[in-house]
């Protein structure tokens, strides 16, 4: 369709404005902003936190090399005959020379020789000049095409975002760079992580081998002591006899043999043997304070573990009499519960008891026990007295073996005077055996107890004891004495439910404690202290030191480590806080210097 349909006839008006008619063309405009988009990324990336330094990008068409002045002067010295064949063509722009190699004839592309691969392979400048955004925005790089032609100017705009794409590229490829650095770093911070690991778990399995052997060394400390006073007291008594009472010896050399003697073999009788639990039974006999704390833990069990306690319930003939007891029980639970949930409630005799058994960490013995007790605390303190109510008697009876504790017998069977009664003989009569038991291994001679501590130390995995076998070294004790302390073990292992594992593992501990304590074994983690100060001193001095773990009492051994490898020792003879005074009653050399930080152990 034409736009005139009279061919010729032009109208005599206009309707285009003044505004419109010197308003600028629309592909120049494109290309500067195409110029001024480059700059801008340009400008932005250098923003970024990242290495430019060494990050190359093209900022030119593919007709205009870049070069910086160094890099002209190389080329001026080499190829002389080029500069001066192109030096209308080269522009200094900058900290850059530019070399404007469009509209190159073919004759002169071939005079340029090895000199234009080289021109065109500059074309790149680093990112990191801080003058590079104003002179691409100055249209340096990016010149306006010679003639006035649309599409040249678009063309050129074109070329201008080929090149920002390019520069983007490059940068695309540096943050790559980064990612890839930082994941061989994740890498190998996981492998640092690991490794420390690994060396965590040895030092941790060196510093587990070091205590036993130190806790080994203690052990055998105490029973050469021991043997060393036995043995000086028997060469003490016979030198008496010797000097006050031998007034004079007599030489007898034996006969080879008597024809007279007469060979038949004859047993040998030992005379009579007193079975131990009954005359254990009939003394009053105080148990070590580790042996005490046991027992403490003993009457937070449940009834079901002990079959004579259990048979006490048979004593309560009515439904409101066990009820009483699920009542008093419930009321105490509750109140325990709350002061354990607050942390209102003092430390309890289980926690403060001087006993861990068992190597494993998990399955510590105090701490399940304490877990156990506060685990029956919460169960007692929910019971539903109204379903208790509901229960006949024999059910009840069922429930209060399950649920409740010997504590818990003992408090509402108050006004029960001969179930209370029953209950605490039976409480003393276990302990009795077990302090008979732990005196009867005090008979035991130092050398094998030494080794029954190495074996059932808190250091080593659980034995079975109920049959003592087991322990080194058993067959070389006398027979009386074996029979002593099986018969007692036998005792004390009969008490409990052979069907609750727990109840056999409760009573395995209070024979294990019973040795040890016998052998004088540290049933508790050996306590570690430190010399706050450099000290020095003779034999009978005193030393403050400052206890880092574990529990301190007066009269305890100390060992402390001196200078040029030498043991300091010394006995507790007064504490304040963390801090304790020792009177030094042994050391290696007859004076001592002792470094501020020097370890030492309470034994």
């Amino acid at each position: 369709m034409l736009k005139n349909p009279i061919v010729g006839t032009v109208p005599d008006f206009r309707s285009t404005t003044v505004a419109e008619r010197i308003a600028d063309p629309l592909a120049p405009e494109a290309k500067n902003y195409a110029v001024a988009t480059k700059a801008d990324i340009v400008h932005r990336i250098q923003d970024i936190p990242i290495q430019l330094a060494d990050v190359h990008a093209p900022v030119s068409d593919g007709a205009t090399a870049v070069l910086n002045h160094d890099d002209f002067e190389n080329f001026r010295k080499k190829y002389p005959n080029a500069v001066e064949q192109l030096k209308q063509r080269i522009e200094t722009q900058g900290a850059y020379v530019l070399v404007r190699l469009k509209g190159l004839t073919a004759r002169e592309q071939e005079s340029l020789g090895e000199a234009l691969p080289y021109l065109l392979a500059h074309r790149t400048v680093r990112l990191n000049d801080p003058n590079l955004p104003l002179l691409i925005l100055s249209g340096a790089f990016d010149p306006d095409p010679d003639t006035f032609d649309e599409p040249a100017f678009l063309a050129a705009g074109v070329t201008a975002l080929e090149t920002a794409v390019g520069i983007l590229r490059r940068i695309e490829g540096r943050i790559l760079d980064y990612r890839t650095v930082r994941e061989k770093c994740a890498q190998c911070l996981k492998s640092l992580e690991e490794i420390a690991l690994e060396w965590s778990t040895t030092l941790k399995g060196i510093d587990n081998a070091l205590a036993e052997k130190r806790h080994d060394l203690v052990t055998a400390r105490w029973l050469l002591e021991e043997e060393n006073a036995r043995v000086t007291g028997i060469n003490r008594r016979r030198l008496d006899i010797l000097q006050n009472h031998v007034p004079f010896v007599v030489y007898a050399r034996p006969r080879r043999a008597s024809i007279t003697l007469d060979g038949t073999p004859r047993l040998k009788l030992r005379g009579l043997w007193s079975a131990p639990v009954p005359a254990c039974l009939r003394r009053d006999q105080d148990a070590p304070e580790d042996l005490e704390a046991m027992f403490r833990h003993l009457r937070s069990m449940p009834l079901a573990w002990f079959p004579e306690l259990k048979k006490l319930l048979d004593q309560l003939q009515r439904p409101e009499k066990i009820t009483e007891i699920f009542t008093a029980a419930k009321a105490v639970a509750a109140v325990l519960s709350r002061e354990t949930a607050s942390g209102d409630r003092a430390p309890s005799l289980e926690k403060t008891a001087g006993f861990v058994i068992g190597a494993s960490a998990a399955k510590q013995v105090v701490a399940a026990y304490e877990k156990t007790a506060d685990a029956r605390r919460r169960i007692t303190a929910d019971l539903d007295l109204k379903v208790l109510e509901e229960l006949s008697w024999k059910n009840l009876k069922e429930e209060g073996e399950r649920t409740l504790s010997v504590n818990d017998l003992l408090r509402g069977s108050s006004s029960r005077s001969r179930t209370v009664r029953a209950a605490v003989q039976h409480l003393e009569a276990l302990e009795n055996v077990a302090a008979c038991f732990s005196v009867q291994t005090g008979r035991v001679p130092p050398s094998i107890r030494l080794l029954w501590a190495q074996k059932i130390s808190q250091f080593d995995s659980p034995v079975d004891l109920r049959r003592l076998s087991v322990l080194p070294r058993w067959g070389d004790l006398s027979l009386e004495l074996r029979r002593d302390l099986q018969s007692l073990g036998d005792w004390l292992f009969a008490q409990i439910n052979p069907s609750e594992p727990e109840a056999v593992a409760f009573m395995n501990d209070v024979v294990r404690v019973a040795v040890l304590t016998a052998s004088h074994a540290p049933v508790d983690q050996i306590v570690s202290g430190h010399a706050p100060a450099p000290a020095a001193g003779r034999i009978g001095d005193r030393l403050s030191l400052v206890v880092d773990k574990g529990l301190v009492r007066i009269g305890m051994q100390v060992s402390l480590e001196a200078g040029a490898g030498a043991t300091v020792r010394g006995i507790v003879e007064d504490m304040s806080g963390p801090e304790v005074r020792v009177r030094v009653t042994d050391s290696d050399t007859a004076s001592f210097t002792i470094a501020a930080g020097a370890k030492a152990r309470f034994l």
